[in-house]
This record gives C-alpha cells, structure tokens and sequence, in this order.
C-alpha cells in the first residue's frame, strides 16, 4: 500500500467584514493571521477546505491567484457573479 503524503497545509481567506483581502497557503494559520494583521489589523484568517498537501495547497493557491487576476483584468466577464 502506498504511503499518504502529510497533509500539512492549509488554504485560506484573509477578509475584514465580508471583504476578502487576500487568499493564500500556509501551514501555521495563527502565525500566518499575525504577519497579516500587521498591514490590516482588523482582518481574521479563515480556513479554506480541509488540510492539503504541499502540492495540493499549491495548486489551489495558482486557481484562487489567476482567478483573481482574471477578475481586475476582465472583471465583465464575470459581472453575473456575485461575491457575497
């Protein structure tokens, strides 16, 4: 049987209200919350989905990233979505 990688990493939101700010992966999400409360103190981390994978919270991280590009370059192809 083939061993299972640890899954070490989390993916997450960093949102003030119900704005989110930033999305990334990490694997310390209370020391991750800290560094980012440093530029908007009055933002908390939450959890995206279960534990990943290194190359699992990697993958995710590159979607959620050109995702968001896609919305600043081309945000009308996307203005029947809503983010609420």
């Amino acid at each position: 049987m083939k061993k299972q990688k640890p899954r070490n990493y989390f993916t997450y939101y960093y949102k003030i209200g119900k704005k989110i700010k930033h999305g990334g992966m990490t694997d310390d999400l209370e020391r991750r919350e800290k560094e980012h409360q440093q530029k908007w103190p009055r933002g908390h981390i939450f959890q995206v989905g279960y534990r990943k994978t290194k190359k699992g919270a990697e993958r995710w991280e590159n979607i959620y990233k050109n995702f968001v590009f896609l919305l600043a370059t081309k945000p009308s192809q996307f203005s029947s979505i809503s983010t609420h």
